[in-house]
């Protein structure tokens, strides 16, 4: 009976354990596939951005929180983790000063759906201090995340019509947080209580729908303010080379931008710049008599005066940080966030000058749109479009997106409308040494529409900020490499609620005590922008018609070429591109006195009206004038023949006589330039170029040759009229070019390039041992809006540098067969006796010897004398191709002890 009993209990226990089993297995298998067609709805990968799907990598257990800003102080560093535990979350990390990561307490999200619940939840739990919270994304080359909200933009095709975008928007269980005040079929919009899709899988969808021109997530995206660390010593408008004080040595004399040279013609005359930035202190001094105006809005009356913008109350400005009022159409606010990026930024580029005070920006009588951005593209968005609506015809960005970072397409559409509208538009390059337009996902400032700004120093070097094709130009700026000594001045929050709090600073060994209201801290490509900008602002000033693309080719053109080692300047379009690496220095540093100089109409101050031709004297030469065009930006000013003018070639003739006539601007660069060839009719082609924004007419181009020497016979009576009766400049004749468009070195060498290039005939004569079998050719081009004028001296030495519508070129291209000895004469261009000495220029070491002088040694010259000298090369000694520069330098004792140089260059060619 026991054992009977024992049996069927068994047997029973035997029974539930299977059945408990199998109910447990079948269990377990409904959550786990639950779990899988969960995260299969929920894990999604990428997201769509217009037509292009971005890939992503998904963090569910974090949140990316946006904070409210306090305008009286955001939270301190050492209570934020205490600040997290109160709204029920861990701190992580702050990936800026409102954007802080957590977890959530207790289990972590394990699905997208939980860890956007758990966003929503803990904005809903926090009001008034988290603005947005969502969970992360990393985009596949970045290493800075996304946070993904419940917010998407939405912009319906035009003519879909307002029922269909309401049903939409119903159909989608979409709540309408913003119409944007610019396009009313454009919606910033909430996803929250869509159960089906998620803010990345509805950018799919959406995007795909007929209705929809695009549909892209708001993101909360972390900003890179471009390195901008926070008197009053303005180097950057003049650098004369001296400290401003402390132990350090100052710059390079001549290393700034040429600012108070350009207030000469202008000080910006209201021209309006928009400066999109993190916020501003809007009663600093320096500001307030510079913020322009909305004349049609009341201030303070609470109404969106008429015409109605969507803005209640933007007299000066807007705050778009964050969409912190809602309720209002405009999505954000007339009271403006207080910070100190904005500020350093938008004094310098129109800090106001002529106060007695502190100092100026670039443009000081400009006038400032200060718009506060936020975290998310959607605020970006809005902000370009509020400053084309406002009249800006320049804005600056100081700003960019971390690395890696997919440009969101509303803010690219917002940046091209703004373009597409006449607007000058800047943004700083990145700081770090990388190439902004090779990367998988390129950086903003790499976009076509956008002058990319970066770094140079007070030594007139290359800074080491961002390189590449789309980095256009370097202005001063500091940053904590070694390649200069000293920061730049600006202005700071006043008071002591800024960087500099009224102690003194510390920068680069200058400890300086000055009012706390400025700084000589300020450094990145964030001040460096702002200085440019400002410079746009002078030359729309006094020439308001110019488009973006003049106003980017006239920095371009003028800019100096600083820094010639490490930029390797292009000898065909002045643009760094180094052989076999990646362009750095873009076009070089920019003159704000010779792109506003070429703009200005006021001749009584040498202003150019928009007409400046030009014809170079070497390889760096692209017309400016303000440093004689032998004048070497390095940190170690350096001298560059100004006699080997890359517009002037020779065709010598072949065996039939004829001749290769270059057409075009590209012929013109391939075509071999020869020796010319005694008792024969040689080709002399010379190029010319305008680099103004108004086309030349009637542009006379003339030529004339000498006998080749270290120095030149004095100019002729009556220069620059046509000689007349000197026995050595020789006459070739003169032609006139109809009509010269511009064709300055933005355009150089591309297949639109319209420099014009003419003819000459050049009967060189008959070779003779006893005189120099090389030559000197002259070319001068003039015309009523540039015409060519004396500078009062004989000697061409002096003419040649100084004028950019005059250059000379000598030829004394040798064949290895050349006999060993040169001939050559030496001048003394000037009436009274004059010291001279002679030296060269012999990087292969080549062994030279001469008949009656001694290198390197002074001697005297009577006036006008004439001085053959004979030169003994060893051609065994030549390596091909190479080339032996002869300098002769002229000393004037009764002027200063003035030196001069002059020089002939031989070319060896095999």
């Amino acid at each position: 009976m026991i054992e009977s009993a024992f049996m069927t209990n068994t047997i029973l226990y035997r029974k539930n354990r299977i059945f408990f089993f199998l109910l447990f297995f079948f269990i377990l298998l409904f959550i786990t596939l639950y779990s899988c067609t969960n995260q299969k709805n929920d894990k999604i990968t990428y997201y769509y951005s217009g037509d292009k799907k971005i890939e992503v990598r998904v963090v569910q257990d974090t949140l990316g929180i946006l904070l409210y800003r306090n305008r009286s102080g955001l939270i301190k560093a050492d209570s934020i983790n205490s600040f997290a535990n109160k709204l029920g979350a861990n701190y992580v990390k702050s990936l800026s000063e409102n954007i802080i990561l957590v977890t959530k307490q207790g289990t972590g999200d394990k699905t997208i759906t939980q860890a956007s619940q758990s966003a929503t939840s803990l904005k809903q739990k926090n009001p008034g201090v988290v603005s947005k919270a969502g969970y992360l994304i990393y985009q596949k080359t970045s290493k800075v995340p996304l946070i993904v909200t419940d917010e998407l933009i939405i912009k319906f095709k035009n003519g879909t019509g307002q029922q269909e975008i309401t049903k939409f928007l119903n159909k989608h269980k979409l709540k309408i947080i913003s119409q944007s005040p610019n396009s009313k079929n454009e919606y910033l919009v909430s996803i929250a209580d869509n159960k089906k899709l998620n803010t990345l899988k509805a950018s799919e969808v959406f995007n795909k729908n007929k209705l929809v021109d695009y549909s892209e997530p708001n993101f909360v995206m972390v900003t890179d303010y471009r390195g901008f660390d926070p008197m009053v010593s303005p180097w950057h408008h003049y650098n004369t080379g001296i400290s401003p004080g402390g132990g350090n040595p100052g710059g390079v004399e001549d290393a700034d931008l040429d600012t108070d040279l350009a207030w000469s013609f202008t000080k910006g005359n209201n021209v309006k710049i928009a400066v999109i930035d993190v916020g501003f202190d809007m009663m600093h001094h320096e500001l307030t008599p510079n913020f322009d105006i909305n004349t049609v809005e009341i201030p303070n009356n609470g109404i969106d005066d008429p015409p109605q913008n969507g803005y209640v109350d933007d007299d000066i400005g807007w705050d778009f940080n964050d969409c912190i009022d809602e309720n209002n159409p405009g999505c954000g606010t007339n009271i403006l966030y207080r910070a100190n990026h904005g500020t350093m930024v938008a004094g310098s580029a129109a800090a106001k000058g002529n106060n007695t005070i502190g100092i100026a920006g670039t443009c000081p009588d400009c006038k400032i749109i200060p718009l506060s951005i936020g975290a998310t593209p959607y605020s970006r968005k809005l902000a370009f479009e509020y400053a084309v609506a406002r009249g800006a015809r320049i804005i600056n960005c100081s700003w960019g997106y971390p690395e890696g970072t997919e440009i969101p397409l509303m803010v690219k559409n917002a940046i091209i409308a703004a373009h597409d509208a006449g607007i000058i538009i800047f943004f700083a390059a990145p700081n770090e040494n990388i190439d902004a337009s090779n990367l998988i996902t390129p950086d903003i400032s790499s976009l076509p529409q956008v002058i990319a700004v970066g770094r140079s120093t007070d030594l007139d070097r290359f800074d080491f900020s961002a390189i590449g094709d789309s980095m256009d130009l370097l202005a001063p700026s500091g940053s904590d490499n070694s390649y200069g000594n000293l920061f730049i001045s600006t202005i700071d929050e006043s008071g002591i609620e800024g960087d500099n709090r009224g102690e003194g600073e510390f920068c680069r060994g200058y400890d300086v005590r000055i009012d706390p209201d400025y700084t000589v801290c300020g450094k990145g490509t964030s001040v460096s922008t702002p200085l440019v900008a400002g410079i746009a602002g002078l030359i729309l000033s006094v020439a308001p018609s110019l488009t973006p693309e003049q106003v980017q080719r006239l920095l371009q053109d003028c800019a100096d070429k600083i820094d010639t080692g490490e930029a390797s300047y292009s000898p065909f379009n002045g643009f760094s591109t180094h052989p076999g690496r990646v362009a750095t220095h873009g076009y070089g540093r920019v003159n704000a006195y010779e792109a506003v100089k070429i703009a200005s109409p006021d001749l009584a101050k040498k202003g150019r009206n928009g007409v400046d031709i030009f014809i170079r004297d070497n390889y760096l030469d692209w017309g400016n004038t303000e440093k004689p065009s032998n004048y070497v930006f390095n940190s170690v000013r350096d001298f560059i023949p100004h006699w080997k003018s890359p517009d002037i070639k020779i065709d010598a003739p072949d065996n039939i006589n004829q001749f290769e006539t270059p057409v075009n601007n590209r012929e013109f660069e391939t075509f071999q330039d020869e020796r010319p060839i005694g008792s024969k009719t040689n080709k002399v082609y010379v190029r010319i170029r305008n680099r103004g924004f108004r086309t030349a007419g009637n542009v006379d181009v003339k030529l004339y040759w000498v006998y080749g020497g270290t120095a030149l016979p004095a100019l002729w009576t009556g220069f620059p009229a046509d000689v007349t009766g000197d026995p050595n400049w020789n006459f070739l004749g003169s032609q006139t070019i109809s009509t010269l468009p511009y064709s300055g070195s933005s355009i150089a060498g591309k297949e639109n390039d319209p420099a014009q290039i003419v003819s000459f005939n050049f009967d060189a004569p008959v070779p003779n041992p006893d005189l120099p079998n090389h030559y000197c050719l002259l070319a001068m081009i003039s015309c009523t809006d540039d015409p060519l004028v004396s500078n009062g001296s004989s000697n061409l030495d002096l003419v040649t540098p100084y004028f950019n519508n005059i250059t000379h070129k000598n030829f004394g291209i040798e064949t290895i067969n050349s006999p060993a000895l040169r001939v050559l004469f030496l001048y003394n261009p000037y009436n009274k006796p004059m010291q001279t000495k002679v030296s060269f220029i012999n990087p292969q070491q080549i062994h030279v010897q001469t008949d009656s002088i001694q290198l390197d040694t002074l001697f005297y010259m009577a006036p006008f004398e004439k001085r053959l000298i004979k030169f003994y090369i060893t051609n065994t000694d030549i390596t091909y191709p190479s080339e032996i520069t002869i300098i002769q330098e002229m000393i004037l004792e009764d002027v200063k002890k003035q030196k001069i140089k002059g020089g002939f260059t031989y070319y060896f060619k095999n």
